[in-house]
């Protein structure tokens, strides 16, 4: 009797301590995923600023010291769509589409199926001469028909279409291969 009441009081104490060893692990995990939880706020207010700041200087015209801005939030966060959108609009106000160009077909290969970052693309190809905007307009086209005004984004994306045609109607001429 008292070996099979000194066993269950071993189990019991192993399964005490198994338990305490559990509680204690989930707490060391709820402070770690509290940190990383910490961590990720302060990276997205980080992030938000940068975002605030690119917008503002934008705003006033100050189209390089928005793309140093863009370009900084896309170094801390090189996955981030809206940071190439930053950086791509940046350098369409300066008027340098080659950046353009390679800002917004990062934020393509990002997210191939934003409207913004085709758009943008087709813009600073549209006005670069490059007949690949053409490309773009086709697919931006091609989400306005699927609309046809019964989506959310009919409008918003009759806007991009009309903006890719615009800047290919202000596109510069293109001359014939070989010449």
């Amino acid at each position: 009797m008292r070996v099979t009441l000194a066993l269950a009081l071993a189990g019991l104490l192993a399964a005490s301590s198994a338990q305490a060893q559990t509680a204690a692990a989930i707490e060391e995990g709820e402070r770690w995923m509290s940190t990383g939880n910490q961590l990720a706020a302060q990276r997205r207010e980080e992030a938000q600023r940068y975002i605030d700041r690119t917008t503002r200087a934008m705003q006033e015209g100050d189209y390089q010291k928005a793309a140093r801005l863009a370009q900084a939030l896309t170094r801390k966060d090189p996955d981030r769509v809206e940071a190439w959108l930053l950086l791509g609009s940046a350098y369409i106000g300066a008027g340098d589409w080659p950046k353009a160009q390679k800002a917004y077909g990062r934020a393509v290969r990002i997210w191939p199926i934003n409207a913004e970052a085709r758009t943008g693309l087709a813009v600073a190809y549209a006005r670069s001469g490059d007949p690949r905007a053409a490309t773009h307009l086709a697919w931006i086209s091609g989400k306005v028909s699927d609309c046809a005004g019964r989506c959310p984004d009919a409008l918003r994306l009759a806007g991009f279409k009309s903006e890719v045609e615009k800047a290919l109607a202000q596109a510069p001429p293109v001359a014939p291969k070989g010449s």
